[in-house]
């Protein structure tokens, strides 16, 4: 009965809180009766009412209750049943107080050696909310290893995601691990959607491993190719050297359609290089007339509009092979 009468309490507290800041004359009772209750819906109740509290005083200073606070989250992220550690890990991933969530760290950390794969799942995904809210705050090097041990495509999705945003050098130095591991374009299809997320944080040299290993998409998971496809409608002339290279033995129709949609872009300084491989197709490619056709159209437009390097490129391509009047 007592534990009811707690969590009609607590409810009631926390709905006053979703629309005005909880009074301070509640928070000391909370911590002290609900904190320790072993209650999974009390637990679940008090980790949403955390984030409601105001950690800071008018002057910019940590109320004293903040430590209390932090030491109720950590025994909670150290407690046996993995639904209060899924719980605790939530509170943590919704606080907006950085000096709480460097309090909490740590647990959140080791829960990546947790035995059940939710809580992995659920830590993972708290380091990449804390990441997003406050970079810097966890290091890298301490989630080396859960990366070369880890198997869950799911946890490996959020710690790309997270290493995207933190450490862009230990993420590129990973690529080749979670590539041949992994199977991340054809199997675990979650972590290959997070590493296309994350085209941008690639390197040069990962971005065309990448992009190579889309080359045949019909081996690839459709959700794995959605997310390429809006990776690299930002990335243009990845984009563009990409479709050429999947156009080697494509239908016309396909080659014809991307032909069009290359040849109409704007490549900026890049142009250049665009025309040359859009030239070397062109080149290769004379046996088939509509392919021909097409492309030499293309290229002449190209000749007409662009830079004085896409020209340059364009002109010493067709020279090179006398078929300038063509």
């Amino acid at each position: 009965k007592h534990e009811l009468e707690m969590i009609d309490t607590v409810k009631s507290i926390l709905q006053s809180a979703f629309s005005d800041p909880p009074p301070e004359s509640y928070i000391f009772p909370l911590i002290k009766n609900v904190s320790p209750s072993q209650n999974k819906l009390l637990k679940r109740l008090i980790h949403l009412f955390w984030p409601l509290v105001q950690f800071y005083d008018g002057h910019g200073a940590l109320k004293p209750y903040t430590i209390l606070i932090c030491n109720s989250i950590l025994s909670d992220l150290k407690h046996p049943n993995e639904f209060i550690q899924i719980s605790a890990l939530r509170c943590v991933a919704s606080l907006e107080v950085r000096k709480v969530v460097q309090n909490v760290i740590q647990g959140v950390i080791f829960l990546l050696n947790s035995d059940f794969s939710e809580v992995r799942v659920a830590a993972a995904f708290t380091l990449m909310q804390i990441e997003s809210k406050f970079p810097g705050l966890c290091q890298a090097s301490l989630i080396e290893q859960t990366l070369q041990t880890e198997s869950d495509q799911e946890v490996l999705a959020w710690l790309v995601k997270f290493l995207a945003l933190n450490s862009q050098i230990q993420l590129n130095n990973a690529l080749n691990t979670l590539i041949h591991q992994h199977s991340p374009f054809t199997t675990n299809f979650k972590l290959g959607a997070a590493i296309f997320d994350s085209f941008g944080a690639f390197n040069e040299q990962n971005q065309q491993i990448l992009l190579q290993n889309i080359q045949q998409p019909e081996q690839l998971s459709p959700i794995v190719l959605s997310s390429a496809g809006l990776a690299l409608q930002n990335y243009p002339v990845q984009s563009a050297l990409c479709l050429l290279q999947s156009c080697k033995d494509a239908p016309e129709a396909a080659v014809l359609q991307v032909i069009d949609i290359i040849s109409t872009q704007n490549y900026e300084e890049k142009t250049d290089l665009i025309c040359m491989h859009l030239t070397q197709f062109f080149l290769s490619n004379q046996s088939n007339l509509s392919v021909f056709k097409l492309l030499k159209s293309k290229i002449l437009l190209k000749l007409s509009t662009g830079n004085l390097n896409a020209k340059s490129a364009i002109i010493n391509a067709l020279c090179s092979s006398r078929l300038i009047e063509s």
